[in-house]
């Protein structure tokens, strides 16, 4: 998924990268992933912040200010 932010930058956030960044906890630790836990159904954007239904029936929610700190481009993360 990707974004351009209110200040021109672009973030992008492979499905798979998201549900292991998931805030509930018990996503950090999965092992491994099916198919249906990287496949959204339903991405909306909220007053909260990014809501995100997967495939698998989970739902995770990804306040903004922490969604832009999960920027994994180089920019963001010091690389070159």
């Amino acid at each position: 998924m990707g974004t351009t932010w209110a200040d021109n930058h672009g973030s992008i956030y492979p499905f798979e990268r998201l549900r292991t960044d998931c805030a509930c906890g018990a996503c950090a630790r999965l092992v491994s992933l099916t198919p249906a836990m990287t496949w959204p159904d339903e991405i909306k954007k909220t007053p909260e912040g990014l809501h995100v239904g997967w495939s698998d029936g989970h739902t995770s929610v990804y306040p903004y200010a922490r969604l832009r700190a999960l920027c994994r481009c180089a920019s963001c993360t010091g690389g070159h």
